[in-house]
């Protein structure tokens, strides 16, 4: 039982924190390749044929893709859930079992959230607010997550690589491929085929690590699409051109008004 960090080790949490942040923070186009072997071998994993590789730049393409191809029926056939559950639900919860019975849980909690919160404020939130509708939910509920699970595999990777912990070989193998799968930042998973998000082409944040750009998109993709977001608050365009009038008609102080923004997502 681990009860302390060596110094070597508590220097290690930063390097990962930042490491995992920028993973989740990527810009970067997708090393494609990389993505589509990782999710061709979950497929075989779960007893599934290999599938076709489909890329989109934004979630926008996404949901024109599956309008204009009408896919919206082959959502009834998504492997989330087989997919999910077997690879990623059952790998998380055998590593967090494993850092349990190595790390007294005070150790663990604060190593968790010291990663964990280097990518508080993610573009998920964003991405639910901006583009709810109707087609957007269907589409939204198939998603899985790829460069937004970084904080999950930060702490499991950390484990791994500098606590040395002894995961299963079913377990490393599984957590090699989610690392490959953060090469993108969504992908849906279908009988068939896989649909793959591509990184943002620019991700901005304050200096308390909220999503956030008072000039344009905080978020923008690769097509031109974006999302508006202040200070980790999503906002619509309208109100972004009107945000000081907002703010005044909140009757509220700049300060108090960013300030409000901080604490409320810090309390979720």
């Amino acid at each position: 039982m681990i009860n302390k960090l060596t110094f070597e080790q508590e220097q290690k949490v930063k390097e990962y924190q930042q490491f995992y942040l920028g993973k989740g923070l990527s810009t970067q186009s997708a090393n494609r390749p990389i993505a589509e072997k990782a999710v061709k071998e979950m497929y075989k994993l779960i007893g599934e044929k290999e599938p076709k590789c489909v890329w989109v730049n934004s979630p926008t393409e996404l949901v024109n893709l599956f309008k204009k191809n009408s896919l919206w029926n082959s959502l009834e056939n998504s492997l989330w859930n087989s997919l999910e559950n077997s690879l990623w639900n059952s790998l998380r919860n055998s590593l967090w079992n494993s850092l349990r019975n190595s790390l007294r849980n005070s150790l663990r909690n604060s190593l968790w959230n010291s990663l964990r919160n280097s990518l508080r404020n993610s573009l998920w939130n964003s991405l639910w607010n901006s583009l709810e509708n109707s087609l957007w939910n269907s589409l939204w509920n198939s998603l899985i997550s790829g460069q937004f699970y970084s904080p999950w595999i930060g702490f499991y990777e950390y484990g791994r690589k500098v606590l040395f912990l002894e995961y299963s070989k079913e377990d490393n193998h599984k957590l090699d491929l989610w690392i490959d799968m953060l090469e993108c930042s969504y992908f849906i998973v279908l009988k068939g085929l896989v649909v793959l998000i591509d990184h943002p082409l620019e991700f901005h944040v304050d200096n308390k690590g909220y999503t956030h750009n008072a000039s344009d998109y905080a978020i923008k993709f690769r097509d031109g699409t974006g999302i508006y977001v202040l200070h980790g608050q999503e906002v619509t365009k309208e109100e972004f051109k009107n945000k000081e009038k907002l703010m005044k008609e909140n009757k509220i102080s700049k300060l108090e008004y960013l300030e409000k923004c901080y604490n409320e997502k810090v309390s979720i």
